[in-house]
């Protein structure tokens, strides 16, 4: 091979491979990138085309295919004396820079793992919260637990899951993000309108 034919060949292959590529980490990695008041779960990784999901989030069962090397985390958030959620985050092996966040929809609780599993097989970190309950669409008893866990599905996880799961991808690839996206309708939409009254446009940049 030439000297010219292999400086185009490897500045092609740099061109088409990832910016960051990090091994998979443990719970313990992960929860020491967290603030207080916010618990690693669980942590699972898996190899290329590998399929994830959780029967347990009763809104959204269904399992994520054919998705990259990954690590997969489950974070518990106290958000007031009376209330905690939960969000799930999609960390890539190859990450391309970007951060995305899903939205729920009506009144359902629940990772919605299916959801983003599309954004994270380009390479995104994507992370969505339960807003506080499992549950789907056909049941509002949580709402009967408090304001507090009102204010959890109205607003309060979607910011709070965003800030934390920006904060992870971050140090965990000890990079900054570059671009920042949502991908929310419905009730999805009305929440992302409650994060701007009460925190403003800021929680659109990139970096919290």
């Amino acid at each position: 091979m030439s000297l010219k034919v292999f400086c185009l060949l490897t500045a092609v292959l740099m061109a088409v491979s990832p910016a960051w590529a990090v091994l998979p980490r443990s719970t313990s990695d992960i929860q020491k990138i967290l603030p207080g008041g916010a618990t690693v779960l669980r942590t699972v990784s898996l190899g290329p085309n590998s399929t994830f999901g959780d029967v347990n989030e009763v809104a959204y069962p269904r399992n994520s295919t054919g998705l990259p090397a990954l690590c997969a985390a489950t974070i518990n958030v106290t958000s007031s004396t009376t209330s905690s959620f939960r969000f799930g985050l999609y960390l890539p092996q190859e990450w391309n820079a970007r951060f995305a966040a899903v939205g729920t929809g009506g009144i359902d609780g629940g990772i919605n793992w299916p959801a983003m599993g599309p954004m994270f097989k380009y390479g995104f970190a994507v992370a969505s919260t339960d807003t506080g309950h499992n549950s789907t669409n056909s049941s509002a008893t949580w709402a009967l637990r408090g304001p507090e866990t009102v204010a959890d599905w109205a607003y309060r996880a979607i910011h709070g899951s965003t800030v934390l799961a920006k904060h992870i991808v971050s140090g965990y690839y000890a990079a900054p993000i570059k671009f920042f996206y949502y991908n929310g309708c419905s009730t999805g939409g009305f929440q992302t309108s409650g994060v701007w009254s009460v925190h403003g446009l800021g929680w659109f940049r990139p970096r919290t």
